[in-house]
């Protein structure tokens, strides 16, 4: 017993860390962060573009099926509004999420909703549906350094769809530029791509440097 109790102080006399101890480990802490902090950073770039361009690709192909589904009139275009209040009154909304008529730069956000009118042929004169619940989906803006911008000109901010699925006669293919910040960017080249849009509003997906 007498030695079993000398022992006890002994032990606690050593129990926990010096203070040189704690500054190694902190040391090596800091290094290894600052070693995973790129792979970490190229991960969350690599998790957001392709979350981006899914969502884009599921409400482009949710408002066509939606079209088929109900033969009704659908658009899916750029919004520049998504964060507006939607009002309305007796005789249906009178405000809310609404087009943009010009614009090419999606990652400002999007809107997805039912038309009344199939009288297409340019006609962009539907900014918002018609009743609250016509509203089919309204994405907010992305973080500023994912970009998702449309190539070329026409309509590059506004998709029409009509009963059978299909968009107004003589629609072009389209091409969606999905980026990190920009084409020069590391991360862009890494996990960068391109969307293509053809003329019935099909999707398929090509390298970032490459043209539809």
């Amino acid at each position: 017993m007498k030695q079993t109790r000398a022992a006890i102080p002994a032990l606690r006399r050593y129990q926990g860390f010096t203070l040189v101890e704690l500054m190694v480990t902190l040391a090596i802490v800091v290094i290894l962060g600052l070693l995973a902090a790129p792979s970490l950073q190229g991960l969350t770039a690599k998790i957001r573009l392709t979350g981006v361009g899914s969502q884009f690709t599921g409400n482009l192909l949710r408002a066509r099926s939606e079209a088929v589904s109900r033969n009704a009139c659908t658009v899916m275009c750029l919004s520049t509004t998504t964060g507006d209040t939607i009002t309305s009154d007796a005789n249906g909304v009178t405000g809310g999420p609404s087009c943009a008529n010009t614009g090419t730069n999606w990652q400002q956000g999007w809107i997805v909703f039912y038309q009344e009118s199939c009288s297409f042929g340019g006609d962009t004169s539907a900014i918002r549906p018609a009743q609250p619940a016509d509203y089919i989906a309204i994405q907010p803006p992305i973080a500023a350094d994912y970009r998702l911008d449309a190539q070329g000109t026409g309509d590059a901010f506004r998709f029409s769809f009509d009963g059978t699925g299909r968009p107004p006669q003589g629609s072009a293919i389209r091409q969606f530029n999905l980026n990190y910040q920009n084409t020069t960017s590391a991360y862009t080249q890494q996990y960068g791509y391109n969307i293509c849009v053809d003329a019935l509003g099909r999707t398929r997906t090509i390298a970032w440097n490459l043209s539809c």
